[in-house]
């Protein structure tokens, strides 16, 4: 049995940034650990640093939960417990696409923000398994505007979303560069930003 004690990274209280619930006041709950190594990630300390924070300590200032990482599907253990704990409240789990929640949290009200990364031979791997979900996002990070060839054959149930790479150096232009291409190839994505990358820049715990 997994020992729950210290099991997260960071916990902080903040506005989504990201996605469909952009702008809504959110608990965010960060595991450590990725499977992935994104070479745009904002969190890369999330593959360095180790857990100490236990999971009992997470205050509840919102009924708006986001699990995200790192990589939250390695600890679904933990998120289980957790939600089994507090079944109220509305849950956003962030993943990246490369692994399948088990059978038990798909029982719970769960936003499955799903966002595969293009640079993998394989990344719409299991994208139709998500989109048999009740509720689900794509979200996708578009480095070069080529990036929305490899989307326009897809045809899914739930919102393909795209955003500009977080570390471009002029990001307002990427976001009108990017919308200016999906308006011209009249793909039926919907652009957003980064909110908190807006706001508060690369800053930590917000």
């Amino acid at each position: 049995m997994r020992r729950f004690h210290l099991t997260i990274l960071e916990t902080f209280y903040s506005i989504q940034g990201e996605g469909l619930k952009i702008g809504v006041p959110s608990v965010f709950i960060r595991f450590a650990g990725c499977n992935l190594r994104c070479p745009w990630c904002d969190t890369k300390y999330s593959w360095e640093e180790e857990s100490h924070i236990s999971i009992d300590d997470v205050k509840l200032l919102s009924n708006e939960v986001v699990f995200t990482g790192g990589e939250p599907l390695l600890n679904q253990d933990v998120i289980f417990s957790f939600i089994e704990k507090h079944p109220d409240l509305n849950y956003t789990i962030e993943t990246n696409g490369t692994l399948v929640p088990c059978n038990e949290l798909l029982d719970f009200n769960i936003l499955w923000s799903v966002s595969p990364k293009l640079f993998l031979e394989n990344w719409c791997k299991n994208v139709l398994t998500f989109d048999n979900y009740n509720k689900v996002q794509f979200k996708f990070v578009i480095s070069d505007l080529s990036d929305l060839n490899e989307l326009k054959e897809l045809s899914l149930r739930h919102p393909i979303l795209v955003q500009p790479n977080g570390n471009t150096d002029n990001y307002n232009r990427a976001c009108k560069e990017l919308a200016e291409a999906v308006l011209s190839q009249n793909l039926n994505f919907r652009v957003l930003p980064q909110f908190h990358k807006i706001c508060w820049g690369d800053k930590r715990n917000i």
